[in-house]
């Protein structure tokens, strides 16, 4: 989801998010989630998920990674809440 907000929107990541959890929920799973809708502003994490998109997808790094890691892609990271 860090990659698809800036390129679907927000709408579409939630319609995504809800969507999931009802089939999740339907199959008696008990990880559904809630989302926070504000930003996740954790440093921490932002650049371990920037770190983790560098290492698996380096061999793409101009036409993917540096479009993902932007400040733009990394405003849009949301936290999935378990319920």
């Amino acid at each position: 989801m860090y990659q698809a907000v800036p390129y679907v929107g927000m709408a579409k990541v939630f319609d995504f998010i809800h969507a999931t959890n009802e089939v999740l929920t339907e199959r008696g799973s008990h990880w559904p989630c809630r989302v926070n809708p504000r930003p996740h502003v954790d440093e921490g994490v932002n650049d371990a998920i920037d770190a983790a998109y560098r290492t698996k997808y380096h061999r793409y790094a101009d036409s993917y990674v540096t479009h993902m890691i932007r400040p733009e892609a990394r405003a849009t990271t949301i936290k999935l809440i378990p319920r």
